[in-house]
Parts: C-alpha cells; sequence; structure tokens
C-alpha cells in the first residue's frame, strides 16, 4: 500500500479513480459531479445501487458532470461487513481515494442505532481498505463540533463519560465525535493515509443556492418565513459558521493531491460567517420579514417544553460561541488555488432557494431576489435577455404564470412579483418607472404580458418607451372591466377580509380548487403586508381617473395589441380599433389558471412572430 506518509513537496498526482460513500446526500452529489468533472472514475457505494444509477448519472450529467465516469456498488451502513457486494470489494481495492461520507443523521436516535450507522460502519470501511494496494488517501467527514469544548474534552475511552456524552448531546452527534476519534486511531494503526474533514453548517451552491438539505439552519430560517420564530436560543455571540456545498466538493476533490494535509484534522468553514442574531437579521431583510427582537440563554430554552420553542434538544448541543482557527484552511486553499466565495452572496442565493422552493415543497423555479429601484424584487427568469416580461394580478403572484410558462420552454422569460405582492417589498414608485428599472439593462424589445393589475404597468411602460417593446399581451385588463364595489375600494376594510382568507377561499376567488399556483398566493395573502399591499392596489386600480388614463394610453399606442377576456368576465368598455380581442369560452378573470393552454399559445404565436421577423 502506498502510504503517502512522507511525501517530498507539495502535490501528489491527480487520483484516476475514487469510491464515495454518501453518495445521495448533499455534499455528496456535488462531491460525485466535481469528481467526475476532474476526469476521475467514480464509484458511489449505496443503497440499492441498479435503481440509484440513471438517477445520479442524470443529476451529474444535468450539472455539468461526465456522467459515463460514474458507477454505482452496494453499501448498507446497518448490515454485517457494510453488505459490500464483488462490485464494491474491486471499486475499494482499485481505487485511490475513498471518501466516507454516509452516515445516519436525526435527532431522537437510540445510541444503539447511531453507533451501528456511525461508528461501527467506518470502522468496517477501515478494515475493508486496510491493504489496498492503491490507495493514496482516506477522508472521513466529520462535524466542526469535533473542534468544540465538550468534544475536545471527551475521553472515548471512558465508558461512563461517553454515556454521559450521548446522553447530553445526543445520539447523532455524539455518535460522530466517538467515530472522529476511533476512525483516526484505526486508520494509524492500519497505516492508512488519513485525513479527516469537518465541514461547518453546508449551505448551497455559492452560485446558484440550490441545496437537497432542508433541515438544520434551513429549518430556522423556515421557522423565520412563517413567523413561527419569536425568538432566538443562545446570545450575541452565538456562531453557526457556514460552507457553500461547491467549494467543498471542489476543496474535497482536489484534496487528495495535497501531500501536506495527510494525518491532519481540517475544519472547513467560512470565518467571515456572521454570528447568528446577525446572520438571521440578514436572511429576514432578505426574505422581507420580521427578524426575532428576543435572544433567550441557552440555559433557559433548555428548561422550555419543546411545543413552546420549536427546538429539538439535541439541536441545542450545535449552538455555541466557539470560534475556530482559519489559519490551516488558508493554507490549503493557497496550495490548491481555492477561494471561498463572498459569504454575503452565497447566504442570499441559498435563501433565495430556500424560498423559492418553499424550503424543498416544491421544484426550485429560479426565483431570486434582487435591488430594484431602491427596493427588493423576487423575480426569475432574466432581466438582460428576457423576450417576454410576464406581470401577474392582485392576489397572485409569479407563480401564478407557471402553467402558463410552462408551456413556453425555449424562450427567455421574466417574471416578477410585483411591487408589495407576493414575495417583492413595496415600493412607492409608479408602475411605470418601477419596470423602467425591472428592465434598464434588457438588451431587447420584449413582450409586454399583462393579467389586471400587471396591464396597467405593462402599458404605463409601453406609452413611456414604445421603441423598447414589441407587442402587448393584455390578459383581463381591468380597466376595460367591471370597477370594483365599493367595499373593494376600502383598503383598510379589505386588507383584514384579505388576511383572513384561508386557503380554499382564495382557491376559489381565484376560480378553482386549491393547486400549487393558487396554494402559493394563499400562503403569501396570509402575511399582513402582502394582504395590505394587494388592498392598496386593489383600490388604487378601482380609481376613475387611473381608469381613464389607461384607456386613454391603450387608444394611443400604436403598438400591436392582443387582448384576452374570460368569456364570462366581459369587457364593459370597447376595445379600442387597434386591439386584436381574443375571448376563451368557459373562463373568468384568471384565464392564466383556468385555461393556460390558449393563454400560452397566444403569447408563443407574438414571440415566434417577432422571432421571424428579426430573422
Amino acid at each position: 500500500m502506498q502510504t503517502g506518509l512522507h511525501v517530498e513537496g507539495t502535490t501528489l498526482p491527480r487520483p484516476r479513480s475514487a469510491v464515495v460513500t454518501g453518495a445521495t446526500g448533499l455534499i455528496g452529489r456535488w462531491l460525485i459531479t466535481e469528481l467526475t468533472t476532474r476526469g476521475i472514475r467514480t464509484t458511489a457505494l449505496v443503497r440499492q445501487p441498479q435503481e440509484r444509477l440513471e438517477e445520479l448519472r442524470d443529476w451529474v450529467r444535468r450539472r455539468g458532470g461526465e456522467h459515463g465516469l460514474l458507477q454505482t456498488a452496494n453499501l448498507d451502513l446497518d448490515a454485517d461487513g457494510l453488505g459490500l457486494d464483488a462490485s464494491a470489494v474491486r471499486a475499494l481495492d482499485d481505487a485511490d481515494v475513498v471518501y466516507h461520507l454516509a452516515a445516519r443523521f436525526g435527532f431522537g436516535l437510540t445510541a444503539e442505532v447511531a453507533r451501528r450507522a456511525n461508528v461501527d460502519a467506518a470502522l468496517a470501511l477501515v478494515d475493508a481498505i486496510a491493504g489496498s494496494p492503491n490507495l493514496t488517501r482516506f477522508i472521513h467527514i466529520s462535524g466542526y463540533r469535533t473542534a468544540g469544548r465538550p468534544a475536545m474534552a471527551l475521553d472515548v475511552d471512558d465508558p461512563s463519560a461517553l454515556a454521559e456524552f450521548y446522553a447530553r448531546h445526543g445520539a447523532y452527534e455524539a455518535s460522530k465525535m466517538e467515530a472522529h476519534a476511533r476512525v483516526q486511531r484505526a486508520a494509524d494503526a492500519a497505516n492508512i493515509p488519513l485525513t479527516i474533514v469537518s465541514p461547518a453548517v453546508v449551505i448551497g451552491d455559492s452560485q446558484t443556492g440550490e441545496t437537497t438539505q432542508f433541515n438544520s439552519l434551513a429549518e430556522t430560517l423556515e421557522q423565520l418565513w412563517d413567523a413561527r420564530l419569536p425568538a432566538l436560543a443562545g446570545s450575541e455571540r452565538t456562531w453557526l459558521p457556514v460552507v457553500p456545498v461547491d467549494f467543498l466538493a471542489q476543496l474535497l476533490a482536489r484534496l487528495p493531491e495535497d501531500a501536506p494535509s495527510i494525518g491532519s484534522n481540517l475544519l472547513v468553514f467560512d470565518d467571515r460567517t456572521p454570528a447568528l442574531p446577525k446572520l438571521i437579521e440578514f436572511a429576514a431583510a432578505r426574505m422581507g420579514v420580521a427578524a426575532p427582537k428576543h435572544i433567550l440563554p441557552l440555559g433557559l430554552v433548555e428548561r422550555l417544553p419543546q411545543r413552546l420553542t420549536g427546538l429539538d434538544r439535541e439541536a441545542l448541543s450545535f449552538l455555541s460561541e466557539d470560534r475556530y482557527d482559519p489559519a490551516e484552511l488558508r493554507q490549503v486553499c493557497a496550495r490548491l488555488d481555492l477561494e471561498l466565495p463572498p459569504v454575503e452572496a452565497s447566504l442570499a442565493r441559498w435563501i433565495d432557494f430556500l424560498v423559492d422552493t418553499r424550503f424543498g415543497d416544491r421544484p426550485s423555479r429560479g426565483g431570486r431576489n434582487e435591488a430594484v429601484a431602491g427596493a427588493r424584487v423576487f423575480y426569475r427568469g432574466s432581466r438582460q435577455r428576457a423576450r417576454a416580461v410576464l406581470l401577474h394580478g392582485v392576489l397572485l403572484n409569479e407563480h401564478s404564470w407557471a402553467p402558463v410558462t410552462d408551456q413556453l420552454g425555449g424562450h427567455e422569460l421574466l417574471v416578477p412579483d410585483l411591487p408589495g405582492l407576493g414575495r417583492s417589498a413595496p415600493n412607492a414608485i409608479e408602475p411605470g418607472e418601477w419596470l423602467t428599472a425591472m428592465l434598464a439593462h434588457a438588451h431587447e424589445p420584449v413582450l409586454l404580458v399583462g393579467h389586471s393589475l400587471g396591464c396597467a404597468f405593462a402599458l404605463d411602460y409601453a406609452s413611456a418607451h414604445p421603441e423598447r417593446v414589441g407587442e402587448l399581451v393584455l390578459v383581463s385588463p381591468f380597466f376595460l372591466q367591471r370597477r370594483p364595489g365599493w367595499l373593494l375600494r376600502r383598503p383598510a376594510i379589505t386588507k383584514l377580509l384579505f388576511n383572513k382568507m384561508g386557503p380554499e377561499r382564495v382557491a376559489r376567488a381565484l376560480d378553482g380548487e386549491l393547486d400549487r399556483a393558487r396554494e402559493d398566493a394563499a400562503s403569501l395573502m396570509g402575511r399582513c403586508a402582502v394582504s395590505g399591499a394587494n388592498a392598496e392596489w386593489l383600490a388604487w386600480a378601482a380609481r376613475v381617473d387611473v381608469r381613464a388614463r389607461l384607456r386613454a394610453q391603450l387608444a394611443g399606442l400604436e403598438l400591436p395589441v392582443t387582448l384576452i377576456v374570460g368569456q364570462d368576465d366581459p369587457l364593459h368598455f370597447e376595445a379600442p380599433p387597434n386591439v386584436t380581442l381574443a375571448h376563451i369560452e368557459g373562463a373568468g378573470h384568471y384565464p392564466q389558471l383556468t385555461h393556460p393552454e390558449p393563454v400560452a399559445r397566444s403569447i408563443r404565436e407574438v414571440l415566434e412572430r417577432a422571432a421571424r421577423a428579426a430573422a
């Protein structure tokens, strides 16, 4: 076996083959992508390997890796001999580097279950690779709290101390701490070139925010989003350092080439991470919600019932004021030509991804927050390359266009939440000014598609910048339809009504049953700020002067305009002669939700007509 324990210089050859346990987890998925991108043959040891192979290959392919370099073989942390099949044994014998990421995570585990999966299985893997003819590195993933004061003081050979540690900190964390010490010992005894990597809280990709893990700090942010976080536990100095998953994967993939890191325990974290209260304040500002004003001491929280705090007692052991020395990580990064991405940008993209996916409840639609005209705007798509801009109406948000945009693949779209609605912050400027700021960097004339209130934004912009607009599609334009009744012109009353509407009532108001788009609208309408903004916009749309101005703007436009109206939501003013009128039979005020196919077809025809004209 090549131990690599005495290597001159700082670099080693790039591995030709690798084995990864835990490849279906967050770190593992990014790692197998990075390894194959670097041309390294990779075997993922997983349960049900044949069933997982195509799914993992597809994951790697869609993220730019070389999916043909990936194979799978069997591994079962709970089975005797790890359940290794012949393919797994061959892969381990052939591997230059073995990564052990697999572990059983969860609060409430028994000590027996946690120890079998996280300690005994790790030691069994050490036994399996001892004497391997090609091995140049074994990389074991531990936890950054191994460098914390409680873990540093733990003697794993003292049964009473170990039992107390399990009881106090929970079986998951205790088993990881025990494995940390025992794997180090076993690898030394077998002369295996070991590097232990202890990552901090792993957040999403630094470029996209994407993650597959929604526990730990993400759960706290979900409570913040749902207004279920009245207070924080800890102190002003409580610190949960973070590291983006793509950076961690790059570091892990290159680490076998770094000779000085053999034998080390490398803590991977961004020392620029703000203290937890400041991090939560940053997240709250990004989400547009209120941050908790109180911080409760850990000792008090530990004595409170969990139903009041919403915190699992095992989670409290991760809350600490401990700080760690970043010097070794900086040295490794310098040798490997790696640099931690900016922490605030990484956090922002991760938070946007969490909100966009409703904390893992639905697929990502590429939504993100950005400051526009001095206020935060949530949108999906490209502000620079958009060929069509879709603007929603009252009670809705950008997700209401999903049934339509799902049918417009291949076209660059921009779909924002309007000011104060959905996840965008209010903005005092006029609709046309707001859209002018949104499209300040658009490369070419765009197709503007507005629904109800969104028609006002489209018309104001088109009237001010006709040279930057190709055509307009106006769906259910409120200013050509019946004026809202007296009650809906009173924001104070309407806000209360909106705020009390449950999901089923919102769905009925939007002409249908509760589905993804309507449920998204209902969840946002439950926020006082959003229901208030909807009430204000509805009162604005009811103003006689606003409606008259928009009718005059429409009549004065020289641009092509398509007007889509539901048969059950008729016009009460005659459409100008420059407008092509399309009725959708059986539709009401929300045809993009109830009849998305004809709406999408109209938009697609305009886009294709513009493409032919440009050619």
